[in-house]
């Protein structure tokens, strides 16, 4: 089952918002209501992590540095493509990987290659 709206708020990485809707047609699939969920949030979970920490910006222009030129990324969970929009300016070839149709248009939206897919 999935956890309540305080439950997940206490507990995980979603946003405190994104619990499974009442009436989306996946009553029974965990899967499904987690990307209806994530769907639903999208634009404020995009606003909400736009804004990255100074060693999250670090590690991420180090890990580039550390990659020959053009080299792939496959970013797994990419969200609204955040990260990705980062790792594809810096010229690498990078693919975003989201279960969720709203993420991945965010990402698309920021410069981002993706491909749906649940990890």
């Amino acid at each position: 089952a999935l956890p309540t709206s305080a439950q997940q708020r206490d507990n995980g990485p979603m946003p405190p918002d994104a619990v499974a809707p009442q009436d989306n047609g996946a009553e029974g699939d965990p899967v499904a209501a987690t990307r209806a969920s994530y769907d639903r949030v999208a634009g404020d979970y995009a606003a909400r992590t736009a804004q990255v920490s100074a060693p999250l910006a670090a590690w991420r222009s180090g890990f580039c540095d550390l990659l020959p030129a053009a080299a792939l990324i496959a970013d797994l969970g990419c969200g609204p493509g955040r990260d990705l929009a980062v790792f594809s300016h810096a010229g690498m070839v990078a693919v975003g990987v989201d279960a969720s149709e709203q993420m991945l248009r965010l990402a698309r939206a920021a410069g981002g290659r993706t491909a749906a897919g649940d990890i």
